[in-house]
């Protein structure tokens, strides 16, 4: 398990996606009631992996769901937590202040859904900064997804409703306008993952 400080006030932890049997042999109680529904044995590894990674740190947390599934921690000084998963990872983000998390495998095929969400224009930003056609394919889709889990607002589109106004490689840092709000986010890319997270700042603007 990676734990990742992000200021002061948040923790990205990043976790493989564990054996399915082995998960449920070491599984709480509570987390075993969560899988309720769930019948996918990788669903529910991916499940029980992130609440795994989560128990590493805060121990046994509660967690309760909104109404749309967005999870909520109550005995932490992490109010919030978004999740996200890919094929062989978890990444897990506690974070005093709303905050939305995407991880995904950078062999993915991008390309095949890019005309869902990216315009022609956003693809000039990546020119701007000389990032290849893949890598921008794949950390826009992130950024897009962070923000999605960020604002949690029904119907939102990801082409129609959000724009990649900048990327900067230097900072790692990505801006996007979405629903009339400007949110700043963070990325970091290794050879086989990337990961796209956003923090809500305190006078409510999204970092």
């Amino acid at each position: 398990v990676e734990r990742l400080p992000i200021g002061d006030e948040a923790l990205l932890i990043v976790a493989p996606v564990g054996d399915i049997a082995e998960l449920e042999r070491e599984a709480t109680a509570e987390e075993l009631l969560s899988l309720e529904g769930i019948t996918s044995p990788h669903r529910r590894a991916e499940r029980l992996s992130w609440r795994r990674a989560l128990r590493s740190v805060e121990g046994d947390a509660e967690i309760e769901y909104e109404e749309q599934g967005a999870p909520i921690i109550k005995n932490s000084q992490y109010r919030h937590i978004s999740v996200s998963h890919c094929r062989d990872r978890v990444a897990v983000l506690l974070s005093a202040r709303e905050c939305g998390v995407d991880i995904e495998c950078r062999d993915r095929r991008f390309s095949a859904i890019a005309e869902r969400y990216l315009s022609a224009e956003e693809h000039l930003v990546a020119e701007r900064e000389r990032i290849d056609r893949q890598t921008m394919l794949a950390i826009a889709w992130s950024a897009k997804e962070a923000v999605y889990k960020l604002l949690r607002r029904e119907g939102v589109d990801l082409r129609r409703d959000m724009r990649i106004e900048a990327i900067s490689t230097e900072q790692q840092s990505i801006v996007v306008e979405a629903c009339g709000e400007r949110v700043d986010l963070r990325y970091i890319l290794d050879c086989d993952h990337q990961i796209v997270y956003a923090i809500k700042k305190e006078d409510h603007n999204i970092e």
